[in-house]
């Protein structure tokens, strides 16, 4: 009993000396402890931690090990090694210690879900992938909260990332090798330095990235999903924004091999938007995406139409997300060119003009967007600013914001991976539009005709063609659109009206009903305008009188248009 009272005496004040930083007089007491008994778990586990700290990690160690041996069910000794482990950086020991805690608390789901986690990251940090795998595994079979949940998963997809790296860095290696050897065999041939040769492997990792990611179907598709799991589990918080971002890009990058996965690149950029999104890289994309797929794409064509409602809808979407994006980033240049952009997605499907005051807060929005982006500007804003300076008569202003757009578009495709091929060709028109205005029509000729077979350039040619009343230039290019393109309108309707400056209202009538039935119910007004002035040149052959020719006229002057 004395023996008893004596160790409890010996113990409580090595816990006291313990509190008061008396590392060694606590050691003291635990060995005079131990010699009343020396099996006492308590007794080593004070002189473990006060070893601890005094720095003594050997004794530490040994005194933690100890305890073990005596009680092992125990966590506290455990406790305490993982903790010695970590100061003394020792991953082995330390996945020793996280492997012995998650086996003790296994009948305890929240701690050992927490030691599993600890022990999957060390794993990983060791280099064993396999084993981390199956680590986060054990967790994700422990159905454990949100949070872990979300880590586990972002864990199997770190795995799955570096394992990717590692197959980048061997392909990156095999071509670089091969890369090399033909250079130097070139450079030996021109009679050069075969040594100088430099491979650019910078360049060469960037393509192997966007050629394995543009095939979910190969060995990255095991990426694919773990980063799949990742975006439908989590928001895209600051913690999980990097593979969110990882996500896109891999879709944008099948775009880039595949312009119409766009579609599908734009879905990602929409829902990412949707997630109380922490970055402006889905916003961008989307405001871009959407410009590309919905406002330029399905009007640059001419005789290309969408449904009504279709237009409506995305005119809708637009909104939608300009309004995300003010919210939650209202200081950013994006969510300005966004606002504006909706706007002139609302103008487009609008059956009437807008007023005044909405074209002049369009144009607010985008300018706000161009003077907040350092680098002048993103390619939609600058395209829809460029057409608004054309249509108010500033040619000179819309030949600058054409200028702008295509160096943004060019960023974009650097910094996204993704070509912007309608906004391209958009700015490239309204450039020529500009030039044709400033009387530059040489320039406008030689920019259209590198366009080629494009037919809004077609459109284009003809179109100043007929301003310089070169009628067989103007013949060249319609039949040209006409082989190209047999069911769009437009070219059938403009060798009808070149018929008609011919002298030959009988072609020119034929030509342009034959127009007007390929349009279907979206006919063009300056067609029935052309038609109305070959049944008037026709008179009474066709006609008692010139009724068809009025109905014709009256109907053009229907449409908004230059022939009003």
């Amino acid at each position: 009993m004395a023996e008893k009272a004596t160790l409890k005496s010996c113990l409580k004040s090595a816990r006291e000396e313990l509190a008061r930083g008396e590392y060694k007089a606590a050691c003291q007491h635990c060995k005079a402890a131990l010699k009343v008994d020396k099996n006492s778990y308590d007794a080593f586990i004070v002189i473990g931690k006060a070893a601890f700290k005094l720095e003594e990690y050997s004794q530490s160690e040994m005194a933690y090990r100890k305890a073990v041996g005596i009680q092992p069910e125990k966590l506290t000794a455990w406790q305490g090694l993982l903790e010695l482990f970590q100061s003394m950086d020792s991953n082995e020991k330390t996945l020793e210690a996280l492997q012995e805690l998650t086996k003790l608390t296994n009948s305890d789901k929240a701690r050992c879900a927490e030691y599993t986690k600890r022990l999957a990251f060390g794993q990983k940090k060791a280099g064993d992938l396999e084993a981390s795998g199956a680590t986060w595994q054990q967790l994700l079979d422990l159905e454990p909260p949100e949070a872990l949940r979300a880590s586990a998963l972002c864990g199997l997809a770190d795995i799955q990332i570096a394992r990717e790296e590692e197959m980048v860095v061997e392909e990156v290696r095999m071509r670089s090798k091969k890369a090399l050897k033909a250079l130097r065999s070139a450079a030996k041939e021109a009679g050069k330095d075969p040594e100088a040769c430099v491979v650019d492997e910078g360049k060469l990792h960037e393509e192997v990235v966007a050629a394995r990611a543009a095939q979910p179907a190969s060995e990255s598709a095991e990426l694919e999903a773990a980063l799949a799991r990742v975006a439908a589990a989590t928001a895209v918080s600051a913690e999980h924004e990097p593979y969110h971002t990882a996500q896109l890009r891999r879709v944008l990058a099948r775009a880039k091999a595949d312009p119409s996965a766009q579609g599908e690149a734009l879905e990602h950029c929409l829902a990412a938007s949707r997630k109380q999104c922490c970055s402006v890289f889905p916003y961008d994309c989307a405001v871009q995406l959407q410009a590309e797929l919905h406002l330029i794409r399905s009007t640059e064509e001419v005789g290309a139409e969408t449904a009504a409602l279709e237009q409506e809808r995305r005119s809708r979407e637009a909104a939608a997300l300009s309004k995300r994006y003010l919210h939650a980033f209202p200081w950013a240049a994006g969510s300005a060119t966004a606002m504006g952009c909706a706007l002139a997605a609302r103008k487009a499907v609008s059956a009437k003009p807008r007023a005044t005051t909405e074209r002049q807060q369009l144009e607010a929005w985008l300018a706000r967007g161009a003077a907040l982006d350092p680098a002048g500007g993103s390619p939609a804003g600058c395209c829809i600013l460029a057409v608004a300076r054309l249509e108010a008569g500033e040619p000179a202003a819309a030949l600058d914001y054409c200028k702008q757009g295509l160096r943004a578009a060019v960023r974009f495709r650097a910094s996204v991976g993704v070509t912007l091929s309608g906004l391209d060709r958009q700015l490239r028109l309204v450039y020529c539009d500009a030039l044709a205005q400033l009387g530059r029509s040489a320039d406008a000729i030689s920019t259209l005709s590198a366009m080629l077979p494009s037919l809004a350039a077609r459109s284009r040619l003809v179109d100043l063609a007929l301003e310089a009343q070169n009628l067989p230039m103007a013949l060249e290019h319609c039949q040209a659109a006409n082989e190209q393109a047999p069911a769009v309108a437009w070219p059938v309707a403009r060798r009808g009206w070149v018929a008609l400056l011919q002298g030959s209202a009988e072609e020119a009538r034929r030509l342009l009903e034959e127009s007007l039935s390929l349009a279907g119910g979206e006919s063009d007004p300056v067609a029935r305008y052309h038609l109305g002035r070959a049944y008037w040149e026709l008179g009474g052959k066709l006609k008692a009188d010139r009724a068809c020719a009025l109905t014709q006229l009256m109907t053009a002057a229907g449409k908004a248009g230059p022939h009003q």
